[in-house]
């Protein structure tokens, strides 16, 4: 039944990776043309900055359309429209959303797992420096606009909290998160043996050297295993699977500390 479920899971994940970036390109296409449609003054700073974040995210949702293992781009385009934002005429939920949006994919790449204290602060600060600059910016104009969002973060808020909830008793239920690499068959057994070396945090060179094979080569099997694993890089790599415990033909896979 667990299976069952799983597979479903799955399914509507990969098809979800493919929709995700196709109707971000289609929606960033279609704001381009209303702005240029229905923008009279397109001398603004706020037009030019929207139609050249508009254009890039065109771009980056059709380079993810191929290679959609790349999400973390989701969340610095998110980042980057939270800081323009924070400077345009635009609704506070609209920044609060691009804003939680890139810590997500963020945290779910596992760049918030090491350091929390200092992930608190960066978020904690990066928010006062936010809401300082709206308050110069629009001064009492600010207090309205808060009182009418607060509804949303309110909504926004419960949903992070159960939504954690429920991933935190996951994660206790599952104890202790173990990855079989036996399972994997889409992953050759040298990719699986390239994943040992990841782990050890091994330079790309030493493994090719020792496998008699070119760095290019190496690139492109590890390009397949993040694909495979959902992640930007080796960096995210080993941030998202840090408490996990990889088995490769029953022996416990070695962790550089």
């Amino acid at each position: 039944m667990n299976n069952k479920k799983e597979d479903a899971v799955e399914k509507l994940q990969s098809k979800l990776k493919v929709f995700i970036p196709i109707s971000g390109a289609l929606f960033f296409s279609l704001q381009i043309l209303f702005l240029l449609l229905f923008e009279k003054n397109k001398s603004t700073l706020f037009f030019k900055g929207i139609f050249l974040l508009d254009l890039i995210s065109i771009l980056a949702s059709i380079f993810l359309i191929f290679h959609p293992e790349k999400y973390l781009i989701y969340g610095i385009i998110c980042s980057t429209f939270t800081i323009f934002y924070t400077f345009a005429p635009v609704n506070e939920i609209t920044i609060v959303l691009c804003y939680m949006t890139s810590l997500i994919i963020f945290g779910d790449q596992g760049l918030l797992k090491k350091r929390k204290i200092l992930v608190f602060i960066s978020c904690l600060s990066s928010i006062i420096i936010i809401i300082v600059i709206r308050i110069i910016i629009l001064k009492k104009e600010y207090i309205v606009r808060l009182i009418e969002t607060w509804p949303y973060i309110f909504a926004l808020i419960l949903m992070y909290f159960f939504i954690s909830k429920i991933t935190a008793t996951y994660k206790k239920n599952q104890k202790y998160p173990i990855i079989n690499l036996n399972n994997y068959y889409e992953l050759t057994e040298r990719q699986k043996k390239l994943i040992e070396s990841i782990l050890q945090n091994e330079k790309y060179d030493t493994f090719a050297r020792d496998n008699n094979i070119s760095v290019s080569v190496v690139k492109k099997e590890a390009t397949e295993i993040f694909r495979v694993f959902d992640v930007f890089d080796k960096n995210t790599f080993q941030l998202k699977y840090l408490e996990y415990t990889f088995l490769w033909n029953g022996r416990k896979l070695p962790k550089k500390s």
